[in-house]
């Protein structure tokens, strides 16, 4: 009887290969609006906020034989902007996560030649934001959700904000957004203006105006089975990130050693279908900041407020502070950070 060396059933191959037909699929739903195409889009539900690294430049992080995209979603950025999101909802304290690409960014900040300092630039975490929108063109009609930075995002905002709710889906209507390169520049300029059209009054008069409409039955199929949108953000946990790449120069400065396979020069990791993020570098400002020791694969690591005290209840928040809590100002975890500013 001859031995079997295949290590995988036929049955767990084709498994596999409709998880990685999935993951193709899902990535490909994800675009970056290109210079000199209009675009007709009607955007439905929410924006969604999705900071991102990207590695397309970073080559050797990435370990022969294993798979991992080359956009990952940044965990610090995503959980400051939820902390600030919490505290207008007053919901109460969401913690800080750790972001080892973060840590690997401030590592290479550090270094003394060019290079490190380029790449520290590059995969730097970007603020991107997702958001599902119709898309009608020549070819017909589809479904694509929209990576779009900081300038795009405001242009959108603006429209909303002085003709309403676009999104609706009885009585919202399209935008139109031309992608334009600004002169002498490789930065893009985005024009958007929502869809007009011709209408007539009770005298019968035709007047030009936004054109309202609803959602057919037809693009409402095909929104009906789009994946929910944080799938698309490549969120990886913390432990997911450390296992997935080769931080090794990162784990050896903080004084850990990880045992990572060896790696040729050429990278065999398939590269996800997603367009080079590029726009905003404008951080969320966040109210409540815990001190995060560098530490691995851990999720706790804030700085406990001393025991002889009470917590205060402002969390550093100056618009939350209590005169009646005076006795335990500037002793907790957030005095660093704190807006009250009571130990200068």
């Amino acid at each position: 009887m001859g031995i079997n060396m295949t290590p995988y059933s036929d049955e767990d191959m084709e498994m596999q290969e409709t998880v990685d037909q999935k993951k193709e699929d899902e990535s490909r739903l994800v675009i970056k609006l290109k210079e000199g195409n209009v675009y007709q889009l009607r955007f439905i539900g929410k924006l969604a906020y999705a900071p991102q690294h990207n590695l397309f430049k970073a080559e050797h992080l990435f370990i022969e034989g294993e798979f991992f995209p080359k956009v990952v979603c940044c965990l610090k950025q995503k959980s400051k902007e939820e902390q600030i999101r919490a505290m207008k909802a007053g919901k109460g304290v969401v913690e800080l996560q750790n972001c080892p690409l973060c840590m690997y960014v401030d590592l290479l900040r550090q270094g003394v030649d060019e290079d490190s300092r380029q790449l520290a630039k590059e995969i730097s975490a970007r603020d991107r934001w997702l958001w599902y929108a119709i898309v009608k063109d020549k070819d017909g009609v589809s479904v694509k959700c929209i990576s779009m930075g900081v300038a795009l995002k405001k242009k959108i905002l603006e429209v909303f904000s002085q003709w309403g709710n676009f999104t609706s889906l009885e009585n919202g209507y399209d935008l139109y957004v031309k992608v334009t390169p600004q002169k002498g520049s490789s930065v893009l300029e985005y024009t958007v203006t929502p869809a007009t059209g011709i209408s007539k009054t009770a005298e019968g008069k035709s007047i030009k105006g936004i054109s309202f409409t609803g959602v057919s039955k037809e693009e409402l199929a095909l929104c009906s089975d789009l994946p929910a949108i944080e799938k698309l953000m490549y969120i990886k946990t913390e432990d997911e990130i450390w296992d997935g790449l080769d931080l090794s120069d990162l784990v050896s400065s903080i004084g850990k050693t990880i045992e990572y396979p060896s790696k040729s020069n050429q990278d065999k990791s398939p590269v996800m279908d997603v367009t080079e993020a590029s726009a905003g570098d404008i951080q969320p400002k966040t109210v409540i900041q815990p001190v995060l020791p560098p530490q691995p694969k851990m999720v706790t690591n804030t700085i406990q407020p001393k025991v002889d005290v009470n917590q205060p209840k402002c969390f550093g928040n100056a618009k939350l502070y209590d005169p009646d809590d005076a006795e335990n100002c500037g002793v907790c975890a957030w005095k660093e950070a704190c807006e009250k500013e009571v130990n200068k």
